[in-house]
């Protein structure tokens, strides 16, 4: 099916997604003066109904994480964040209401570390369209990350050579600092996910 549309409205942006079933979704937002590569690391922008704080840039796109968490969950049934609820609702529900935001083409697919935080696990991996922060990008990009107030997952376990600690999963605590806990626990997830620069905000 080929469908055609023609905008003629002058400071409207006209977002086109395709849903699952088949159909489609139009968005119509007026249009932000400013690009999401325009803006600094630190300072925050809007793209939908939420505010994200841009935490830096590449060549083309830009690292962004909701400035307050999105959900209050456990974190799985074990320490592996490959298995866990957190990823399940990055890349489930959180994605397709970013989708509706941004336009599916413009959420760039990212890895994640899993490197324990003792040092094993090197070299694991995973691809995520939306994740949460590692313990080493939360040290990356701490001077723009204030303490909220709340705690957060990280998508970081302690280690994966000790059984005893299978469950325990580093997360960062109301003022800032990393901690360790069993992931039963609900903590707050505040999603990261990496955009074309070229995004309109406000």
């Amino acid at each position: 099916m080929k469908v055609n549309i023609t905008n003629n409205i002058p400071d409207i942006n006209v977002i086109v997604n395709q849903n699952n079933d088949g159909s489609f979704a139009i968005q119509l937002a007026q249009m932000a003066d400013k690009t999401l590569g325009s803006v600094k690391p630190g300072d925050t922008v809007t793209l939908g109904e939420r505010e994200y704080i841009v935490l830096g840039h590449g060549e083309e796109t830009t690292a962004i994480i909701a400035k307050r968490p999105t959900n209050s969950m456990s974190f799985g049934k074990d320490g592996d964040y490959t298995k866990s609820d957190v990823r399940t609702y990055c890349n489930g529900e959180f994605y397709k209401k970013l989708c509706k935001a941004v336009g599916k083409h413009n959420i760039i697919p990212h890895t994640v570390n899993l490197v324990s935080d003792d040092g094993s696990n090197k070299g694991a991996i995973v691809k995520d369209n939306v994740s949460i922060l590692t313990c080493d990008l939360y040290r990356r990009y701490r001077e723009f990350l204030p303490a909220i107030g709340s705690s957060c997952w990280t998508a970081t376990r302690i280690t994966t050579l000790d059984k005893d600690y299978a469950r325990s999963v580093c997360f960062v605590g109301s003022h800032g600092v990393l901690y360790w806990n069993d992931c039963r626990y609900d903590r707050g997830v505040r999603p990261f996910c990496i955009l074309n620069s070229s995004v309109l905000v406000s």
